[in-house]
């Protein structure tokens, strides 16, 4: 997609007519560095994920201890055993050397190919971005010490709900002991596996509430009445509405902060590896339940929803994190429109440590140690 966005001389011509002050670029696609250096124009980082250990330790001078942030792929929690803290820090380790040399590889292949600044390095590139904006916040994540420049803004599909339309007015309200929603996301359609499809449907029948499901393809065997098949769902409006009684979904990370905002008990089928962190946290938080995609039995779907509902724990829970996140000085989107104004009027110098100019033995301060032990 990088390379081919480069090559395209057409979209490079108007972009650059545009005169643009300001970009905001997706953090974690390492070709955005090159294209935003093109234009030499001020740039935000924007990640739709919180703060990644090692990877944003790098990128963006924001430090981690591994002692109590959990690495990605882990699953632990910030309140790890011996054992477990030994495995976190070979994990940052790891992380760093995928990184280094899983990661950046296509990106200094293109930059060397198109000749754009080859003399820099990916780390250089993002170290000029004036903000890094993070769509999550302590509601959801664990507790870590951030930079002034690092800012959580809160989740930015996450909203007061619209009214719904007739058709899925009269379904939701239609449904006396309530509604379960599914989806996995816009990248994943159960619908592709009917074997998996046919065990969620059979659970869903068994229930006393209604289904609403996001699905495409011919519907699987074992569909009960109260299930509703739909290509498309108004998730946010749907999680919103005061009979839904729990949300079924793959962990992503906006599905997550909806249903947070909502206060609607989580069951989480964890389709990748940050995923599967988004939803170890719900389930740590006690708001959620998680369901192995690989394993999962309709008897393990159908014991899990119940669960989620008739268990007031859960609920209990997921109305507490929702509290915490809508009590905030402003709205996620003001709070992010907020720093982008702040950043055009001053540009962003004065929030960033002087620890992105280090390298990694002076940041660790090896170099002292060698001295010292000279």
């Amino acid at each position: 997609e990088t390379k081919a966005f480069i090559q395209d001389t057409n979209i490079l011509e108007r972009l650059n007519a545009a005169n643009f002050d300001l970009i905001l670029a997706n953090a974690f696609n390492p070709g955005f560095a090159l294209i935003v250096d093109t234009w030499r124009v001020p740039f935000i980082s924007v990640s739709t994920m919180r703060a990644l250990p090692m990877i944003d330790d790098l990128l963006h001078g924001l430090p981690s201890n591994p002692a109590y942030v959990p690495a990605v792929k882990t699953g632990y929690s910030d309140e790890m055993t011996f054992p477990q803290r030994l495995g976190n820090t070979f994990a940052y380790l790891a992380s760093a050397a995928m990184f280094e040399f899983l990661l950046l590889k296509p990106f200094k292949s293109i930059q060397q190919r198109h000749n754009i600044r080859p003399e820099l390095s990916y780390r250089s590139l993002c170290r000029n971005s004036e903000l890094v904006l993070f769509c999550s916040d302590f509601a959801f994540d664990y507790p870590r010490p951030m930079m002034p420049h690092a800012i959580y803004i809160g989740s930015l599909t996450a909203r007061t709900p619209d009214p719904l339309s007739q058709e899925w007015t009269e379904f939701v309200e239609s449904a006396v002991e309530g509604i379960v929603v599914f989806t996995l996301g816009s990248q994943a359609n159960i619908g592709e596996d009917l074997e998996k499809a046919t065990k969620f449907v059979k659970a869903f029948a068994r229930l006393p509430q209604k289904v609403i499901m996001k699905y495409e393809g011919n519907p699987p065997n074992g569909l009960g009445e109260n299930t509703k098949l739909s290509s498309w769902i108004p998730q946010n409006d749907l999680l919103g509405h005061p009979n839904t009684k729990a949300f079924i979904s793959h962990g992503g990370i906006n599905g997550v902060n909806e249903a947070i905002y909502h206060a609607v008990p989580f069951i989480g089928m964890a389709l990748s590896a940050e995923q599967s962190e988004n939803v170890e946290r719900l389930v740590n938080k006690e708001m959620a339940i998680s369901l192995d995609s690989k394993s999962f039995t309709e008897d393990d779907v159908y014991n899990a929803v119940k669960k989620a509902i008739e268990d007031p724990r859960y609920k209990d829970n997921a109305a507490r994190l929702s509290s915490i996140q809508r009590d905030t000085p402003m709205p996620p989107g003001d709070t992010a429109v907020y720093w982008v104004e702040h950043i055009l009027k001053f540009g962003g110098d004065h929030l960033k440590p002087a620890s992105l100019e280090l390298n990694l033995v002076q940041y660790l301060l090896l170099d002292i140690a060698v001295f010292l032990l000279i």
